[in-house]
């Protein structure tokens, strides 16, 4: 749930981006979708309790060395 969660929020800036604000009449209105546009390409993360930080370079990590675990102990 939590990788689901960290890659639409790496999509939003793409959606953003794409959504045609250069070609909008209000200028707040562009100025808006530029603010989004610059919040939303900071990178995601999760805290659990102020001790632990959850992004996608943790998820990959936990990922690999759960696979070599698994390799390891099915040799």
């Amino acid at each position: 749930m939590l990788l689901w969660c960290v890659l639409q929020a790496a999509q939003v800036a793409d959606q953003v981006y794409s959504c045609g604000w250069e070609t909008l009449p209000a200028p707040a209105l562009r100025r808006s979708l530029l603010i989004m546009l610059a919040r939303a390409q900071l990178p995601t993360y999760f805290r659990a309790y102020d001790m632990l930080t959850f992004n996608m370079e943790m998820f990959v990590s936990i990922m690999q060395t759960a696979y070599s675990m698994y390799t390891l102990l099915r040799t």
